[in-house]
C-alpha cells in the first residue's frame, strides 16, 4: 500500500462501516510496523558501517605507525649500506656480490632484534627438526660427501641430483644440499673471503704488501661550496686501491774489454759474452735472450696458458718487435739445453719413492712423429698424494700409449706401487716386471661407472628409498662411506693410517665386494652399464684392495688426473705443437712449473734461479763444463749410474725444495720490496684559512691508516 492510497482511505473513513473501518485500521497498522522495521534495519546497517569505518581508521593508524617505524629502520640500514659501499668499492658499486652480503648481514641483525620476543623453544625445536631432516636425507643419499671427481664426464650428474630428478620428488632436492642454511652460507663466505681479495673494513690480507700513501685535497672545490676560509679539515677517510707496476723491459748492455798485451808479439785478446754465459746472462749464442726474459716468457705460456701469439702482441705494445717464432725457438732451445737435466734428476728421485701415480692424455703434433694420423700423448707421473717427501709432477711426451713408455720411464728395476686408471698397458707393465711393481686402481673410476648405470634406471613410480635400495644405489652409498672414512686419515702418520684403514675401511670394502659377487650379471633386467661396472670391479678386485695394505697408496688417482688440467688449458689456448721437439720442451717446462707449485715455490722466480745457476755448470750444448768422472763404454750399468750421480751432484741444489733455492727466493723478494716510490708524503692541513703541508714518512702514514680503519670498524659495529 502506497502513501497515496493510505491518504485516500483516511478521507473515506467517515462513510465506511464499522467492519470496513476496522479492516482498514489493521492494514494501516501493519504498514506502519513494516515501515518501522525497515527504518530499524537501515539504522542498524548505518551503525555497523560506522563501526567498520572506526575499526578501519584504527587499523590504518596502526599500519601507518608501523610503516614509519619500518621506514626509519630501512633508512638506517640503507645508510649503513651506502657507507660500506663507498668505503669498500667507491661510488660505482660494481662489486655486487659483497654488497649483497652486507645487506644480508643487516637484514639478519634486524630480524634477530624483531624476533627476540618469540618462543625460543619452538624455534630451537623447529631448527633441530630441519637439521635432522637434512641429515637423514644426506645420510640416505650419501652424495654430498662423496668424492668430487673433478675430471669426470660433465654429463654425469652427482648421485643426489640423479635420484631427485629420477623420483620426481622436487621437495627432497630443495631440502637437501641445493639449499643451504643461512649459517652454512655465512660460513662458506668466511672461508672464501681470504681468496676473494676483498674485506669489509679489514685489510689484514694486504699487510704483507708495500703501502704507499698520499692525500687528496681540492681547496678550490671547497671554497666554491663553503666560501674561502670558511672550512677546515676535521678528519681523513682512507680509501685503498691495489696498484701494479708492470715488469720493466730494458736493454742490459755489458762492455767486454779488449786486452792488448805489452808484448807486441802476442795477439790481442777479445773477451766475449759467449765465454761467460753464467755471468753475462746470454744463454743462447748470437741472441739477446736473457734468463729473466726467458723465465718470464716460459712462465707466461706454461703457467698462465698464454699463447705465444698473445705474447707477441703484448711485447709489440711495449715497443719490442719479437716474433712468436723466435719466442718458440728460444723456449725450445733453453728447455733442452738448461732445463732438461733438473727434470731428469727429479725422475730419479721419483723412482726412489715407494708409490707413484700415472695418467695420460692425447696431444696433437702437426708434424707427425711416425706415420700420418698417429696419436701422440702427454704422460704425467706424480709422487703419491700422501707422500711426506718432496712431491714431483713430471710430464713426458710420447708417440704412443703402449707399455714401452712405462718400461723406459720406470725401468725394469722399479720396485713399488703404481696407481692408475686400469688401462691395459699398466697390467702389461706389471707382467713384464714379474711382480716387482704392484698396480693399484682408482675408486673414482669405479664410482663413475655405477653413476652412469644409475642414470639409466627406469625410475617411474619408484620412491627415493626404492632407488637407494637398488644395486647401483647401494654401491654408490658404500663408496661414499669409504671416502668419508678415508678422507680424515690423510693427515695421519702412515702407521696410524694403515691401522685405521684396517679397522674402519676394510669392512666397508668387504661389504662392497660381497654385494658385487652376489649380482647375477646374466639377469636380463640389468642394464648393460651395470653389467659392465660389475665386471670391471670384479676383474680388478685385488687392485682395488691394494690401498688397504699400503698406507702410502691413495684411494683414487684424482691428484694425478688434476695435474693434467694444464694440458687441457693448453689445448684451448695454443692448440697443438708443431714438432715433437717442441712437445718435449713443453713437457720439460710443465714439469718444472707444476713441481715448483706443488713445493710452494714461485714458478717464475724458480725459473730465474735455474737460468742463472745452470749456465755455471752446463754449456750452450747441454753438456757438462767440468766432468769429474769420465764415462767409458767398458763400464757396467751400476758404474755408469754412480759416475752420472757424481758428475751431476750439483743438481740437488737446483731443486725447488733445496735450501739454496729458498735463500735465492728470499733475497729476490727482498730486492723487489726495496723498490720505493717515495720515502715521505706531504700531509695537508688548514691553519688560519691557509693550506700548510707537513712531511711525514710512509710508515707514519701507514700507522695513521690502520688507526683510521680501526675507528671505522668500531663505528660500524656500534651502528
Amino acid at each position: 500500500m502506497t502513501n497515496e492510497e493510505l491518504r485516500k482511505m483516511l478521507a473515506e473513513a467517515g462513510s465506511m462501516k464499522k467492519s470496513e473501518l476496522i479492516q482498514s485500521l489493521v492494514i494501516v497498522i501493519n504498514k506502519c510496523i513494516e515501515m518501522n522495521n525497515a527504518a530499524s534495519e537501515r539504522v542498524k546497517a548505518d551503525l555497523a558501517e560506522h563501526d567498520n569505518v572506526t575499526r578501519l581508521k584504527k587499523k590504518y593508524s596502526e599500519l601507518k605507525k608501523d610503516y614509519k617505524s619500518l621506514k626509519k629502520d630501512y633508512t638506517v640500514v640503507y645508510q649503513q649500506f651506502r657507507l660500506a659501499q663507498n668505503m669498500l668499492f667507491g661510488t660505482s658499486s660494481e662489486k655486487t656480490g659483497r654488497l649483497g652480503q652486507i645487506l644480508l648481514k643487516a637484514a639478519k641483525k634486524y630480524m634477530k632484534e624483531q624476533g627476540s620476543g618469540q618462543n625460543d623453544e619452538t624455534s630451537d625445536s623447529d631448527s633441530s627438526a630441519d637439521k635432522d631432516d637434512r641429515d637423514s636425507i644426506s645420510i640416505c643419499v650419501g652424495a654430498p660427501q662423496d668424492p668430487v671427481d673433478e675430471d669426470a664426464d660433465p654429463d654425469v650428474q652427482p648421485y643426489e641430483t640423479a635420484a631427485s630428478s629420477a623420483s620426481g620428488d622436487h621437495s627432497r632436492s630443495h631440502t637437501g644440499s641445493h639449499i643451504r642454511s643461512f649459517a652454512e652460507h655465512t660460513a662458506s663466505g668466511k672461508e672464501k673471503k681470504a681468496h676473494s681479495g676483498r674485506s669489509a673494513g679489514s685489510n689484514d690480507w694486504t699487510d704483507s704488501l708495500e703501502h704507499y700513501s698520499h692525500f687528496y685535497l681540492d681547496d678550490q672545490k671547497y671554497n666554491r661550496m663553503f666560501g674561502e676560509g670558511k672550512w677546515h679539515i676535521s678528519d681523513w677517510v682512507p680509501s685503498d686501491t691495489l696498484a701494479l707496476i708492470p715488469a720493466r723491459l730494458y736493454v742490459d748492455t755489458t762492455f767486454y774489454p779488449v786486452i792488448t798485451p805489452n808484448d807486441l808479439s802476442k795477439e790481442k785478446y777479445y773477451d766475449r759474452a759467449g765465454d761467460h754465459p753464467g755471468e753475462s746472462g746470454k744463454l743462447i749464442p748470437g741472441s739477446m735472450a736473457s734468463g729473466s726474459l726467458l723465465a718470464h716468457l716460459i712462465d707466461k705460456k706454461f703457467e698462465n696458458s698464454v699463447a705465444t701469439y698473445s705474447t707477441e702482441k703484448y711485447l709489440l705494445s711495449r715497443s719490442l718487435g719479437l716474433s712468436r717464432s723466435w719466442i718458440t725457438r728460444w723456449i725450445n732451445r733453453t728447455s733442452h739445453t738448461y732445463l732438461a737435466q733438473p727434470v731428469l734428476y727429479m725422475q730419479k728421485a721419483l723412482l726412489k719413492q715407494g708409490c707413484s701415480q700415472s695418467d695420460e692424455t692425447p696431444w696433437i703434433v702437426t708434424q707427425y712423429c711416425h706415420g700420418t694420423g698417429s696419436k701422440n700423448y702427454f704422460w704425467v707421473h706424480t709422487s703419491s698424494e700422501l707422500s711426506t717427501d718432496p712431491r714431483m709432477i713430471l710430464f713426458t711426451f710420447e708417440r704412443g700409449r703402449a707399455t714401452d713408455h712405462l718400461l723406459h720411464f720406470y725401468g725394469r728395476d722399479y720396485d713399488g706401487v703404481l696407481e692408475d686408471d686400469a688401462f691395459v698397458a699398466y697390467y702389461t707393465f706389471e707382467k713384464e716386471l714379474q711382480g716387482k711393481v704392484t698396480i693399484a686402481n682408482c675408486f673414482m673410476h669405479l664410482r663413475r661407472r655405477f653413476v652412469k648405470a644409475f642414470l639409466v634406471l627406469d625410475n617411474k613410480g619408484l620412491t627415493v628409498e626404492q632407488l637407494e635400495n637398488t644395486i647401483e644405489g647401494r654401491i654408490i652409498r658404500l663408496i661414499g662411506e669409504i671416502y668419508r672414512a678415508d678422507n680424515p686419515l690423510k693427515k695421519l702418520s702412515p702407521e696410524e693410517r694403515l691401522k685405521q684403514r684396517q679397522e674402519k675401511i676394510k669392512p666397508l670394502v668387504d661389504e662392497l665386494f660381497d654385494i658385487l659377487h652376489g649380482v647375477d650379471v646374466k639377469d636380463p633386467t640389468y642394464s648393460s652399464y651395470l653389467v659392465t661396472a660389475v665386471n670391471y670391479a670384479l676383474n680388478h678386485e685385488p687392485h682395488f684392495k691394494v690401498f688397504l695394505s699400503d698406507p702410502m697408496v691413495p684411494l683414487d688417482n684424482g691428484f694425478c688426473e688434476r695435474s693434467l688440467r694444464v694440458i687441457s688449458r693448453a689445448r684451448s689456448s695454443f692448440l697443438f705443437s708443431t714438432s715433437a721437439y717442441g712437445a718435449e720442451a713443453n713437457a720439460i717446462c710443465y714439469s718444472l712449473i707444476r713441481t715448483a707449485q706443488e713445493n710452494k715455490a714461485i714458478p717464475d722466480i724458480y725459473l730465474n734461479y735455474l737460468l742463472s745457476e745452470m749456465p755455471k755448470y752446463v754449456d750452450d750444448k747441454g753438456g757438462l763444463i767440468n766432468r769429474e768422472v769420465s764415462i767409458t763404454e767398458d763400464m757396467s750399468d751400476d758404474e755408469k749410474e754412480k759416475a752420472w750421480d757424481t758428475n751431476w751432484a750439483f743438481l740437488s741444489k737446483m731443486m725447488p725444495w733445496s735450501d739454496e733455492y729458498k735463500a735465492y727466493e728470499k733475497k729476490y723478494l727482498e730486492d723487489q720490496r726495496n723498490f720505493k716510490l717515495d720515502d715521505t708524503v706531504k700531509m695537508p692541513h688548514v691553519r688560519k684559512g691557509k693550506i700548510v703541508y707537513t712531511e711525514i714518512t710512509q710508515e707514519e702514514a701507514a700507522r695513521y691508516h690502520r688507526k683510521r680503519m680501526k675507528r671505522i670498524q668500531t663505528r660500524k659495529a656500534s651502528a
